[in-house]
């Protein structure tokens, strides 16, 4: 029996198997096998994830190390407090400070929220109404934090022309200064309903037509062409209006995960766009009235977390940090279930098993069989790639070369997806060297999506097992 070429490296618990195959008249080249064992790890990667609410990153290093994105809501007339006077700075500073962190950040502008302070209930500007603009307003005394904060509640009537001719204004300002920004994962479309959720409780007066619906959407459009734009579901009335913003490549958001919903709204986006949770309440509030578990109130109210993920497929989940006596407890008594959906929500990517050559030669292809597997809920929806890097044993990067036989957007989740590739790499130095894979973003030399498998990195690339240059 032939001796292997090859002896497996220090490299990890990899099982990695050398065979070599002869035919009458030459010898192909030696393969290696590589089955890389999974990561446990909680792994923070761009367009998915846990978010965490504030417009500074949680000061907890846990809770940071669990979040893939941040996130906070801005009332428009804080940001506009005088017609055509922009005050952006607070959006500005919490995008800056998640970009330190390391994170994009996300976020909505409202127009009517029943959480405004007792002494400022405009929150689209006083200046709109002024103009002519209609309002709506109430007295509140809500019987649960949920729905409000005590006092008097100002919105707009959110088909009124002269709102819509300021709006429209302001969106047009907002998509100028935002749009493209690569800090930022996704913005909300809030500017019709009660906290911009798409519906008018507890205002009690009737939703607006799905096609007063659809002018806020537009404007939103064609303010903002490359970033990505979520829209809060708010009603089933208004559910050909989503199906059209879905195919139209927009996102939809429910707000009220695991109270009134249970998700199925966002269904209709899976593999299509983003899919957007929030919870209905705090952690803590919703586990003491049983929600948490699933327990159905008199309302029908009640769903667990998980049944939600796995209907609605959301590629991010939050708040990872609010409400209750303590942000944290969620992580401190549901640390496996917050860990498990870190990695389960969007996409989680592994490498099942590659066959690998154990010897290539400078501009010759070599043949390459890679079994790909998505263990997450979702497609992923950023423009990506695989490349095959040669890496040094002192780490630096030798050569790369594309792997394009291998997308990442068409690998369903939960289903084996198996390359045949063929790669040359053009600037391998002869020697013995290191084979890595990694997954990259447009225009990136080192990759930024990390893979599910456990195995030693180098610059980000993940490295699979010894190859010769000759």
């Amino acid at each position: 029996m032939a001796k292997p070429l090859i002896s497996p490296m220090r490299l990890s618990p990899l099982i990695i198997a050398v065979a070599t195959t002869c035919a009458p008249l030459a010898a192909a080249p030696p393969t290696s096998v590589v089955t890389p064992p999974l990561s446990t790890n909680v792994l923070i990667n761009p367009g998915k994830g846990w978010v965490a609410y504030g417009k500074q990153p949680p000061s907890s290093a846990r809770l940071l190390s669990l979040a893939g994105a941040g996130y906070a809501r801005y009332s428009w007339g804080d940001i506009e407090p005088n017609e055509g006077d922009f005050r952006w700075a607070a959006i500005d500073d919490a995008i800056a400070a998640w970009s330190k962190a390391g994170r994009q950040f996300a976020f909505g502008v409202m127009c009517a929220s029943t959480h405004s302070a007792k002494d400022r209930p405009f929150v689209t500007p006083e200046w709109v109404f002024k103009a002519g603009a209609k309002r709506i307003e109430m007295d509140l005394a809500p019987n649960r934090a949920t729905t409000g904060t005590p006092g008097h509640k100002i919105a707009p009537v959110f088909d009124d022309p002269i709102f819509l001719e300021k709006l429209k204004r302001f969106i047009a300002a907002f998509g100028a200064r935002y749009d493209g920004n690569p800090a930022i994962a996704f913005v909300d479309v809030r500017s019709y309903g009660n906290w911009g959720e798409g519906h008018m409780h507890p205002f009690k007066v009737p939703d607006i037509s799905p096609q007063k619906l659809q002018e806020h959407i537009t404007m939103h459009r064609a303010a903002f062409k490359k970033t990505p734009l979520v829209i809060p579901w708010g009603s089933h009335k208004f559910d050909p209006i989503y199906d059209s913003a879905v195919a139209a490549g927009m996102g939809i958001r429910r707000d009220g995960i695991c109270g009134n919903s249970d998700g199925s709204e966002t269904a209709r986006c899976l593999g299509r766009t983003l899919a957007v949770f929030e919870f209905f309440g705090a952690y803590q509030w919703m586990k003491e009235i049983g929600w948490w578990e699933g327990k159905r109130d008199s309302n029908g109210y009640g769903h667990r977390l998980t049944d939600c993920v796995e209907k609605g497929a959301p590629s991010y989940i939050g708040p990872l940090n609010q409400g209750g006596k303590d942000g944290t407890l969620m992580v401190d008594e549901d640390r496996a279930l917050v860990e498990r959906l870190a990695n389960r929500t969007g996409y989680h990517f592994v490498l099942r098993r590659a066959a690998l050559p154990s010897t290539i030669r400078p501009g010759v292809p070599a043949q390459f069989d890679l079994e790909w597997e998505n263990l997450g809920i979702a497609p992923i929806l950023i423009p990506c790639s695989v490349s095959l890097a040669l890496v040094d044993h002192e780490g630096r990067v030798l050569d790369i070369c594309p792997s394009p036989a291998s997308r990442p957007a068409e690998w369903p989740p939960g289903k084996p997806v198996p390359i045949h590739d063929t790669v040359t790499f053009r600037k391998a130095p002869r020697g013995d060297q290191r084979l890595a894979i990694g997954i990259l973003r447009p225009g990136e030399t080192r990759p930024s999506i990390r893979l599910g498998i456990d195995v030693p990195t180098a610059d980000g690339w993940h490295v699979l097992a010894p190859i010769a240059v000759r």
